[in-house]
């Protein structure tokens, strides 16, 4: 892959996973072009899809699920069309006042980051997701 647009299917993780692994690839390729990414939300919650303009979730008629010709070609089309944007992406690592890296989840951020009281909810709703997954369907 040089250049060109990815299409990736899913919701903010797989999406992060998506990029961080087009992240990977390119690691040793500097004096390459990455490739643009676009998605068809797919996922719970949907945020990052949204604040790029793709949509809260993929529409119905629109599902390259179905495998109908003229419906993979109306979402290619909106991806061809659609308005090209920056998005930062950062890594966090957190270390202590003795300056040792913690040992916790790290990766990289892509929409946005939370401590406190709402990462605490995110954080009990995405483990009962988990441990519950035939209550949580939204799709």
């Amino acid at each position: 892959i040089c250049g060109g647009k990815v299409i990736i299917a899913g919701g903010d993780g797989t999406v992060a996973w998506g990029m961080q692994l087009i992240d990977t690839y390119f690691e040793d390729k500097p004096d390459r072009e990455k490739p643009h990414v676009a998605m068809i939300p797919m996922g719970t919650g949907n945020d990052l899809s949204r604040s790029l303009g793709f949509g809260p979730g993929f529409v119905r008629e629109k599902c390259c699920c179905c495998c109908k010709r003229e419906h993979i070609r109306d979402i290619i089309g909106d991806v061809q069309a659609g308005k090209e944007s920056e998005l930062d992406r950062w890594h966090v690592k957190v270390i202590d006042r003795h300056g040792k890296v913690m040992d916790i989840q790290q990766g990289v951020m892509n929409n946005y980051l939370s401590i406190g009281f709402d990462a605490t909810i995110a954080y009990k709703f995405d483990k009962f997701r988990r441990e519950n997954p035939g209550l949580c369907k939204t799709r």
